[in-house]
């Protein structure tokens, strides 16, 4: 883990923000840049984990630990993307299975497949 955590609203991508909703990005300084990596809320519960990427290539991911797929895992990105201007790339659930599945507009993927620099650079 790099430098401190907390929570900052991004400058960078202005367009994320829409009434009611909240968008967070970890203060986490990694190898002398800062990951494009935020968390978005809105006023009801509603929540994305994690949003990669910039405006021009967002990819939002729900991070689950079951290993069974649930049809409402994908709630929080379908709503995402309905109160959104900005469309995502990809939606993903990365999960505790071992079977990549469809489920909703995302694609689940066991997030044991995943290298950890694919998640941290958002290209998975």
């Amino acid at each position: 883990m790099c430098g401190r955590r907390h929570w900052a609203i991004p400058a960078v991508c202005p367009a994320l923000r829409q009434p009611g909703g909240h968008i967070a990005q970890p203060d986490i300084p990694c190898r002398g840049r800062r990951p494009d990596l935020f968390f978005w809320r809105d006023h009801t519960g509603n929540e994305v984990d994690l949003l990669a990427g910039s405006e021009s290539e967002l990819v939002g991911v729900e991070i689950k630990s079951g290993a069974t797929v649930a049809s409402n895992w994908s709630r929080g990105l379908s709503i995402f993307q309905k109160v959104s201007e900005v469309a995502l790339a990809r939606a993903e659930i990365l999960y505790g299975g071992e079977r990549q599945l469809p489920c909703g507009i995302a694609q689940a993927v066991p997030w044991t497949s995943l290298a950890a620099d694919q998640i941290v650079t958002g290209k998975f």
